[in-house]
């Protein structure tokens, strides 16, 4: 996340119309408000520290863009799914977890993890680009829609629960001849 307030200054965050929200709790609080100071973009930038999960939807529907530079694979990408869910372009870390959640100029942008310059480089394309944002937008919902709502993963498991069932039939009939 440091490396995401660093390319926030460096870029949108030298413009009014754009802010910076950080929502989560833990150790990197204090030097995340630090980071953003030192870089004069301290009162663009805003750390919340919890949120009920209601609140995070509404947030996240209020938002532009969201943005996961998660640089280790400790990330799930639920927060990912969300975004998309709200219908909210996305910019992911080209880790594993992360990157096969969306299409790299489909859904927003997938973005090496790491590179303080490529964080650089999809912020400014991203903010400089409305139309695109609209697009990529529409894209999330639809998306969400058809890879994450309830009834597509309950379809997807059933499919695997069956798959999985198909050898322990054919042994058990085999057991019984």
């Amino acid at each position: 996340l440091e490396l995401l307030v660093g390319a926030f200054a460096r870029t949108v965050g030298q413009r009014p119309d754009w802010t910076l929200v950080l929502v989560g709790e833990g150790p990197l609080d204090r030097r995340l408000r630090i980071a953003a100071e030192r870089q004069g973009v301290g009162a663009s930038v805003h750390v919340i520290d919890r949120l009920e999960l209601d609140d995070l939807a509404g947030l996240m529907a209020a938002g532009t863009l969201f943005a996961a530079p998660d640089e280790g694979d400790g990330s799930s990408g639920t927060q990912v799914m969300r975004a998309l869910a709200t219908g909210l372009p996305v910019l992911v870390s080209d880790r594993p977890r992360l990157a096969h959640l969306v299409r790299d100029g489909v859904e927003g942008r997938i973005v090496r993890s790491g590179d303080p310059f490529s964080w650089r480089d999809a912020l400014l394309a991203a903010a400089s680009a409305p139309d695109a944002r609209a697009r990529w937008a529409r894209a999330a919902r639809l998306r969400a829609e058809e890879r994450h709502a309830w009834p597509r993963v309950a379809a997807r498991l059933l499919d695997l629960l069956a798959e999985l069932d198909v050898p322990a039939t054919h042994a058990a009939s085999r057991s019984a001849s």
